[in-house]
């Protein structure tokens, strides 16, 4: 016969843990070995700060069963119910790490080791094998409405980086689309109106503002769009537009240019990396991200990652892609 115990231990703070065993003795004794690991990190660092004498112990189910597969089944349901019970999963009135049973059900890291974690793993490019392992286990699988919700509450307001966009542009670039996904495009968006808020969010996106010079370079006006500018004038926006781009010199009769330019193209061999403290004091600059990520023992991937603005900052450090002569900061550049 085949014998096992779910027992409570109370620390003299009041919070709870409730474990199980099939051998009481030896488990008290590796509860007493102060410098054995017992439970996970929230008990032990308990049993630092109180000795395992000063704690109370209670049998809380006691379970016979002639078969152990069956004797364990009986334990892990009986120490899921007064884990629940006694609400020990919760940092506040407990120190079980899950909640209870077989595997990590319930099991939060610590934020520091979900920092480490992230910094490790993030920009780390996966095997193919490992793609097509998830997109084998994902096949069919069909998010609930609550995690669509925190889906699209997390991507409210994402925007790409240019190297992301200039990425998924090149995939898409020359792609033919199936005659069936053609359809279901189509019978998607078919019959569908953009509202007016929609279209004025559009145009106040898209546009760009104008300035308007007579020939011998005086400012006259500024216009918040070409297609403004035209309709002050009553003429056609595109030869203005066309003037602003530099296609045309005049447009008639005047000088157009944008207001906000798009910036020269930046030579990368001029692009270094600048190393600045959260306070923006810029402390050392190197040749590339990888030289940087040697000295100061970071992650490069962090690193770049904190360059294209996608991070805040890495290692304690905040990183911008700088020039090379006059260190000036130069925020983004396709990497």
């Amino acid at each position: 016969m085949y014998r096992g115990i779910v027992y409570l231990r109370p620390s003299p703070s009041v919070k709870y843990y409730v474990g199980l065993t099939t051998n009481e003795t030896k488990r008290q004794e590796h509860w007493l070995n102060i410098k054995r690991d017992y439970g996970g990190y929230l008990i032990r660092d308990a049993r630092k700060r109180y000795p395992p004498e000063t704690w109370g112990y209670t049998v809380l189910a006691e379970v016979l069963s002639p078969s152990r597969s069956d004797l364990m089944v009986w334990l892990n349901a009986l120490e899921v119910y007064f884990i629940w019970r006694y609400d020990s999963n919760n940092p506040e009135h407990g120190y079980n790490l899950t909640r209870g049973g077989e595997g990590r059900l319930g099991y939060k890291c610590r934020p520091e080791v979900k920092a480490r974690l992230s910094a490790l793993y993030k920009g780390r490019p996966l095997s193919e094998e490992t793609k097509a392992k998830l997109s084998r286990a994902a096949k069919g699988r069909k998010a609930s409405e609550e995690t669509r919700r925190k889906m699209s509450a997390s991507r409210k307001g994402y925007r790409h980086t240019e190297a992301a966009k200039a990425k998924m542009s090149a995939v898409q670039r020359g792609l033919v689309k199936s005659v069936s996904g053609g359809i279901k495009l189509s019978a998607l968006f078919k019959g569908r109106k953009i509202s007016q808020s929609h279209k004025e969010k559009l145009h106040a996106a898209c546009k760009k503002a104008v300035l308007q010079y007579s020939l011998s370079g005086e400012l006259l006006a500024e216009f918040d769009s070409a297609t403004a500018a035209s309709a002050s004038l009553g003429v056609c926006y595109g030869p203005i537009s066309q003037c602003c781009r530099g296609t045309l010199k005049t447009a008639y009769g005047f000088k157009w240019v944008f207001k906000n330019p798009a910036p020269p193209a930046i030579n990368r061999s001029d692009c270094y990396v600048g190393q600045f403290s959260l306070d923006d004091v810029l402390l050392h600059v190197y040749p590339s991200a990888a030289e940087a990520a040697r000295v100061t023992s970071g992650f490069v991937y962090s690193i770049r990652a904190c360059c294209r603005g996608v991070h805040a900052s890495s290692g304690g450090f905040r990183w911008h892609y700088v020039h090379r002569v006059t260190h000036a900061i130069i925020y983004p550049i396709n990497k």
